[in-house]
Formats: C-alpha cells, structure tokens, sequence
C-alpha cells in the first residue's frame, strides 16, 4: 500500500512525468471509430458534480481485488487491496459509502455483506451433462465463449481470458460463483436437446447456449 501511496504523491508534480503526459494520461482516448471513451493511459476516467475529476484503476484474479482511486481535485486517494473477490456489490458499496464521508455528508450507508449461501456436497456424476463451450451474445453481435468443465472435483468455467472460475453447488443445477458473487444455472432444453447456461450478473441474466459438448 505504501508503494502505491507513492506513486499517488509522485502523479502530483511534474518530476516523476511532466505535465504533457499526465494531460494525456487524463485525457479520454479516441478509438478507431472516432468514439471517445473514459480511458486514458492507464486510467479509468470520471467525473462527480461533488468530487471532481476521478481517475481510477482496478485490478484483480480469483485471490485478490485491488482499488486505486484518485480523487485529483480534492487531493484524496482511496486505496483497498483485498485478499478475495468474493462481493464486488459490497466493495461497490464501500466505495460509495467513503465517497459520502468525502462530500461531508450528515449520513452514509452503511454496507450490506451479502447473505451466505448454503453449498452442497459436489457429485462430477451429476455435473458431467453440463460440461462443454458455451457462447454468450449480446445485441450488438458480440460473443464470448466459455468452456465448462470438471476439474480435481471442482465445476470449472474458463473464460476467454484465462481466468477460471469455481461454481460451488446450490441445487442440482444451480451453482455460485465466490468471487464475482453472482449465480449460474443450466436448463435443459428439451426441443433440440440441448443445454442453455444463465448468468446471474444483472437484474436480467446472460444466456449463453452450449454450441459443443
């Protein structure tokens, strides 16, 4: 933390990197489309009509979960280093909840954990049929492949990425995943035989269909 501390105090003169290049670290990017996003070199970008301009980064893998967020108009930096994934919502709701204590407000919220959820004992035999490569979609065409698979008698989900996720039995079908703190269920399709995978991330799930077994 104090290394990260550090640099927070270097990025505030021009000794460590001159101003011209702190103004483009800043500084939304243009993509190949001539869209301009909230990312600049390295930095996620934000603007709060209390806090100012925000500059933030995240980091993480099944383990661990970083927050480095700088509130560069007020000289304020949040720093959380995590050993586990197990709630964004609920490290969400700390960030929201320091913010409030920023702005001086009379009252904040306080977080909430999410409620543990009761795992059951794992049986391959009847997780065997839900293994496979699963695509999700989006309506704007794109897709993300996913393989679903046994592992040393854990039910595993590989993403594109690389990193592999746990499914922890609820039911016969229905699993959690720890550090996304989200749900996962398959449903048997019975008119063409085949499996669907929801993805509880949102108020609405993400589909994805098994394309091979």
């Amino acid at each position: 933390m104090n290394d990260l501390l550090r640099l927070d105090r270097a990025l505030y003169n021009d000794e460590f990197i001159i101003a011209e290049t702190k103004k483009l670290m800043y500084s939304p990017a243009i993509i190949n489309n001539g869209v301009s996003i909230n990312y600049g070199l390295g930095w996620f970008l934000q603007e709060d009509d209390r806090l100012g301009s925000i500059v933030y980064h995240t980091g993480g893998w099944p383990g661990y979960s970083t927050l480095f967020k700088r509130y560069i108009d007020r000289d304020i930096t949040l720093i959380l280093l995590q050993n586990g994934e197990r709630s964004h919502s609920y490290t969400q709701q700390l960030v929201t909840s320091f913010e409030q204590i920023m702005c001086d407000d009379d009252s904040y919220d306080l977080p909430i954990p999410l409620e543990n959820k009761n795992i059951i004992e794992f049986n391959p035999r009847n997780v065997q049929a839900f293994t496979g490569k699963y695509r999700f979609g989006d309506e704007e065409g794109k897709s993300l492949a996913v393989d679903i698979y046994i592992d040393k008698e854990q039910l595993c989900m590989k993403l594109a990425n690389g990193m592999i996720l746990t499914l922890l039995p609820l039911n016969s079908n229905r699993f959690f995943e720890e550090h996304t703190a989200t749900e996962l269920e398959f449903i048997f399709q019975e008119m063409d035989n085949n499996i669907r995978l929801l993805w509880y991330t949102n108020s609405e799930p993400e589909i994805a269909q098994r394309i091979f077994q």
